[in-house]
């Protein structure tokens, strides 16, 4: 069965970026358009640290032609985090020889700092975001959305030797099988970024694991050993029928404190968990008021056991007498912050 892949470049032209603005992360995806197969709406979405930066319009080369994607709006996502989204489409007027087209957007440097990037830190790495379309014909994918990653990076701040939980909530309009796997950062369109470790890797050891859910992409991390910022990225395949039809990916930081007077406010400075162990009842407590505050419990690999639950503002009643013994996580939250504690259950 013959399998058509297509590929795009996007490259950045006329940026105008607040000076102490520093690219956080990113991804892409595609839509196929309904009517003609050869049309796709790409969005784009760009992240900062530091500070929001504008501007309107970005040059693309498609693969057969220059044209742009245009800015369409930019938006404070927390902890002085900001998004920024370009869309733009484009239509092919025909299929090359080889059917290759491929997906790449570049940025000439990469957030600085990063603790898993050695010589250097990530100082002078570009930034590339990559996607791949497999077409196995034209009728058969008319419409195809790529997957779409619903929530945000969460570039809310995490603590040294605690458990981090990240849900980036993955889906697919078309209802395609989805598998998630994590890989190195790119700098650019062919190559990966270079001397770079796994975030795990820095401090390996028994009490320093790192797993992704290859289906819902929910990630844990138990537990981070050194308060420094990580680069992280991971790619979402998308089959049909067993065909893999291609893939997006998502790249980004990760941002551990060495204690959680860090950033004021901080959630985690405000959580404690009683008792612990505990058999049937555990109580999460705060000491300070947090409005929209929910509670859910997660197995010891990042599976949601429960769905998430308004908490009160002091203390909170959490039944856990049908959990079978064991470890658990205990994912509390606000619209901005969120915190996990470990939780053993007798």
């Amino acid at each position: 069965m013959k399998v058509k892949c297509f590929i795009l470049l996007i490259l950045f032209a006329g940026v105008f970026i607040k000076s102490k603005a520093q690219i956080s992360g990113g991804e892409m995806f595609y839509t196929q358009d309904s009517v003609n197969p050869m049309k796709f709406e790409l969005t784009i979405n760009f992240y900062w640290g530091g500070g929001p930066f504008y501007q309107d319009s970005a040059e693309v080369d498609w693969g057969d032609g220059l044209g742009w994607v245009y800015f369409q709006s930019w938006s404070s996502i927390g902890f002085d985090h900001y998004k920024c989204t370009f869309k733009g489409s484009h239509t092919y007027s025909a299929i090359p020889i080889n059917g290759i087209y491929l997906i790449s957007i570049s940025y000439s440097r990469r957030f600085s700092g990063m603790a898993n990037i050695w010589g250097g830190g990530g100082f002078g790495e570009g930034f590339c975001l990559l996607a791949v379309i497999n077409l196995e014909n034209q009728s058969s994918l008319i419409g195809n959305h790529s997957p779409v990653i619903n929530n945000d990076p969460f570039f809310n701040f995490f603590l040294r030797n605690q458990p981090i939980y990240s849900a980036p909530l993955v889906t697919d309009a078309d209802g395609d099988s989805l598998v998630i796997t994590r890989m190195v950062p790119f700098a650019g369109r062919y190559s990966q970024v270079g001397a770079y470790q796994y975030p795990e890797q820095v401090m390996p050891g028994a009490s320093n694991k790192f797993a992704i859910d290859s289906i819902t992409g929910e990630i844990v991390w138990d537990s981070p050993q050194t308060s420094e910022i990580y680069s992280f990225a991971y790619r979402i395949l998308e089959y049909r029928n067993g065909n893999l039809l291609g893939w997006v990916m998502r790249d980004q930081n990760i941002y551990v404190l060495a204690n959680p007077n860090s950033v004021s406010g901080l959630l985690a400075d405000d959580l404690t968990v009683s008792p612990n162990p505990a058999t049937t009842k555990l109580f999460c407590n705060l000491a300070h008021t947090i409005p929209k505050i929910t509670l859910q419990i997660l197995s010891i690999d990042g599976r949601a056991l429960t769905q998430p639950m308004p908490a009160q503002q002091s203390k909170t009643e959490v039944d856990i007498s049908h959990l079978p013994a064991g470890l658990y996580f205990l994912v509390v939250q606000d619209e901005k912050q969120r915190a996990v504690r470990k939780f053993v259950k007798e």
